[in-house]
């Protein structure tokens, strides 16, 4: 059995879009109903400037540049609070336009040995390929892709590295990214990604409406979509 637990995980909501970072504030969440008492009194303020805010609310970190909203908590016990306050935020802006959202989950799982995380390293990056043209090679990280499994055009990003924070762990982060429109179809073959409708990017109050939907319908099939690929991960490093 090669995985001993999840040692450290962490949720964050990513909104692409039109801000003004100098409007959000510890006080400014807590005006919304967003945060109670306790979050206020325990907020660290980072920076509150034109082009930049960040600050923690307790278990709440916020950051905030023109074209981008972060919202996340490395507390599990707190990842629905976290959906609401992220519709909250949304909704509490007038006339906001966004483009783009991703629900990035992340975990820390520690391994009953090296050899487990050797295990799962040569399975995504098999070594034998480099040798004799890269010494002792090892992976550094490896990022997949692929389809998203509902019709909201996007995908789904898998990143894979050792752990720089917990010993003896690998570290799988899900990028599960929206590009805020439906589509007829997803790719069926990757002969068709050269064909592949792009999304344009482009703020619109109609994305948002979608943003909302998925936080409020989709939330539970992304936090459990990265948990079967944090497993599937982990998998990896079981012996033989």
């Amino acid at each position: 059995m090669a995985s001993r637990g999840v040692a450290q995980e962490g949720l964050s909501v990513h909104v692409r879009g039109r801000f003004n970072p100098t409007i959000f504030s510890p006080s400014w969440f807590f005006i919304q109903s967003l945060v109670g008492t306790t979050e206020l009194e325990n907020s660290v303020i980072d920076a509150i400037t034109s082009e930049f805010a960040s600050f923690k609310m307790g278990w709440l970190r916020v950051q905030v540049t023109p074209d981008f909203l972060q919202l996340s908590t490395e507390a599990a016990e707190e990842f629905e609070r976290l959906r609401d306050v992220a519709v909250g935020t949304l909704l509490a802006l007038d006339d906001l336009e966004v483009a783009q959202l991703g629900l990035n989950r992340d975990f820390h799982i520690s391994v009953e040995s090296r050899e487990a995380l050797h295990r799962i390293g040569d399975t995504l990056t098999p070594k034998g390929i480099w040798d004799g043209v890269l010494g002792v090679a090892g992976m550094k990280d490896v990022t997949l892709w692929g389809v998203r499994p509902d019709l909201y055009a996007g995908r789904v990003h898998v990143t894979i590295q050792p752990s720089n924070v917990v010993e003896q762990s690998v570290f799988v982060l899900v990028n599960d990214h929206y590009n805020l429109r439906k589509v007829d179809k997803q790719l069926s073959s990757r002969s068709e990604i050269w064909h592949e409708d792009l999304d344009d990017g482009v703020p619109s109050g109609a994305k948002l409406k979608i943003a909302l939907i998925i936080l409020k319908t989709d939330w539970h099939n992304s936090l459990a979509r990265a948990e079967r690929l944090q497993q599937h991960v982990v998998s990896m490093g079981r012996t033989p």
